[in-house]
């Protein structure tokens, strides 16, 4: 199973040297948003760890904004 991250740093390498947060910003959010689906059918506490990661990424994410 190829992992959201593996798929985050292709797409990221088709980019070929035009990476800015215009064109990161909403990969990185696909790839926050396919997470969470695979998260949500996860045990709760899992869970509840990627609840505290989705929040800080979100954190981090509003900062380049």
């Amino acid at each position: 199973m190829v992992s959201a991250a593996h798929r985050l740093m292709a797409s990221a390498a088709s980019f070929e040297g035009r990476l800015t947060a215009g064109t990161m910003f909403p990969e990185l959010l696909r790839a926050v948003e396919r997470l969470n689906g695979e998260f949500e059918r996860a045990p709760l506490p899992v869970g509840c760890a990627f609840g505290q990661l989705t929040a800080t990424a979100d954190q981090v994410l509003a900062r380049m904004d």
